[in-house]
């Protein structure tokens, strides 16, 4: 709920879509701005430095839409970049716009954040300037009531946890398409992998679009090999495993992680877990080495 002195304030608009994979052709920019951000910013008579052609931004694609907004003083936004990332130019440019009793207008707390820290961080900057946050939907943070405090955060901690189910769930169905059709579904291959052949399929609409395979690496493939067996030797042997042990047993090997001599104890933990290995990694011990069960 916006207070009464808020009408007549100047207003910056803020909007932000999280990674995916039709980026370039979502409208998720201009829906937010369109349907939520300028509806609030008249219910509430806020004003704008400028405001937008909203025929342009509900009718034209993604691209045409975008360009309009990245040309009108007031409204910022980052495309494709997670909330949890704190490096957004188009957050920092609305902030920096910002001057004291200005009203800082966004969909929801979580185009901000999906960040309890960072939400935090980001409301402290606008009030530094005098500036208020003003959320279309769910709570804002123009009220210093303790309870209203405390459900904001209470908000941000469920979408810090949407945002980790989200990314769990998409690791596991990319891994499922690896493991399906051996699709390539990144740039970078999982280790022990290379990309390979490129062929046409036809998706789900009907249409046709270029698929890269994967194919396995014969050098990586033996890596794999030696990590395993070094894994097990320690867990059969001493009863626990140590990921930064196996690490510095490759870099005397001189066993190179493709093109670096130095190997990350996440790097051995990401190809035990590809190996199968997962049932024997649990928690992580001070030293980093892994106790078995």
């Amino acid at each position: 709920m916006v207070k009464q002195s808020t009408k007549g304030r100047r207003a910056v608009l803020y909007a932000r879509m999280s990674p995916r994979g039709d980026a370039d052709t979502s409208p998720s920019i201009q829906n937010q701005v369109v349907d939520h951000c300028l509806p609030c910013c008249k219910q509430n008579g806020f004003q704008l430095d400028q405001w937008p052609d909203e025929r342009t931004l509900r009718h034209a694609p993604a691209d045409v839409a975008l360009d309009h907004l990245a040309i009108t003083p007031g409204i910022e936004f980052d495309h494709d970049v997670s909330g949890a990332k704190s490096d957004r130019p188009g957050l920092w440019r609305a902030i920096d716009s910002l001057r004291r009793g200005d009203v800082l207008v966004t969909w929801k707390m979580s185009r901000l954040a999906r960040d309890v820290f960072l939400e935090e961080f980001i409301i402290r900057e606008v009030r530094k300037i005098g500036a208020t946050i003003v959320c279309a939907q769910g709570p804002t943070t123009n009220d210093d009531d303790p309870v209203d405090t405390c459900i904001r955060q209470v908000f941000a901690a469920f979408n810090q946890m949407e945002r980790k189910l989200t990314a769990i769930r998409t690791s596991a169905k990319m891994q499922q398409y690896q493991n399906e059709d051996g699709r390539a579904m990144s740039a970078i291959p999982p280790y022990g992998q290379r990309l390979g052949r490129v062929h046409t399929v036809v998706d789900r609409k009907g249409e046709t679009r270029q698929q890269q395979l994967l194919e396995p690496d014969r050098f990586e493939q033996l890596v794999i090999q030696r990590i395993v067996a070094e894994w097990d030797w320690q867990v059969n042997h001493r009863g626990r495993g140590s990921l930064r042990g196996i690490c510095r047993i490759m870099e005397l090997s001189e066993i190179e992680y493709r093109g670096r001599r130095r190997w990350h104890h996440n790097a051995v933990r990401s190809i035990l877990e590809r190996a199968g290995r997962l049932d024997r990694l649990p928690k992580k011990d001070k030293t980093m080495g892994v106790l078995a069960r």
